[in-house]
């Protein structure tokens, strides 16, 4: 009963009618096992812009990647340790089998794939009518993952082809946190020293967490 408590109230706190997240972001690192953020690779930066209702845009830059393409989804979980794979499945509150993101069916972290070019770097520019940064289908206090693989959208034969789109090995994620507009301390979500980052990533690391409790 605490623990529903607790999650009811941290929900409640994000998601407030009263005030709409319009912004967020998320920093990319290598997935490794180190800990300690200032020794890991340091990939990007993603930001997530709702523009309407029905609409989000996904804008960032991405380097050192290999060339081609590279599978780019929402997982449930805000978190990275073992190498991202705490990062947990892709973000699928329908549970519905994987697909692209232009398919009427697919899970809701499902952006599809991103490329790098010949010098390993990407310019995102996404716009999704699936995933929210409000409500049900919110990617806030979730995690961006970027694999080693294309996506094959769920069109290919592997066997897990409908699950994650047979995109391989997790090779960065972030957490995608809540940036507040007009805030000075938004410069802080790019710097390592910030405690702002360790509050926001600690923070939503615990609402996805909590939910997946309050709704058992």
């Amino acid at each position: 009963m605490i623990l529903c408590a607790i999650s009811f109230l941290l929900l409640s706190l994000l998601h407030s009618s009263t005030a709409l997240v319009t912004h967020a972001k998320a920093l990319l690192y290598g997935a490794t096992n180190e800990t300690d953020r200032g020794l890991q690779k340091y990939f990007g930066a993603i930001e997530f812009y709702q523009v309407s209702d029905q609409h989000v845009v996904v804008n960032g830059t991405i380097a050192g990647l290999t060339p081609g393409d590279h599978g780019f989804h929402v997982h449930v979980y805000g978190a990275y340790g073992k190498a991202c794979a705490e990062a947990g499945p892709h973000f699928n509150p329908d549970k519905v089998n994987h697909g692209g993101p232009n398919d009427s069916e697919r899970h809701v972290g499902d952006l599809g794939n991103i490329h790098a070019g010949g010098d390993g770097s990407v310019l995102i520019d996404i716009k999704d009518s699936k995933v929210s940064l409000n409500g049900r289908n919110s990617a806030v206090g979730r995690a961006v993952v970027v694999h080693a693989k294309p996506d094959d959208l769920g069109k290919g034969g592997a066997p897990d082809s409908k699950s994650t789109g047979a995109a391989g090995a997790r090779l960065a994620c972030g957490i995608i946190g809540i940036v507040e507009e007009n805030d000075e301390r938004n410069a802080a979500l790019t710097s390592f020293a910030s405690p702002l980052p360790i509050f926001i990533s600690t923070f939503s690391t615990l609402v996805p967490v909590l939910f997946s409790y309050y709704t058992l």
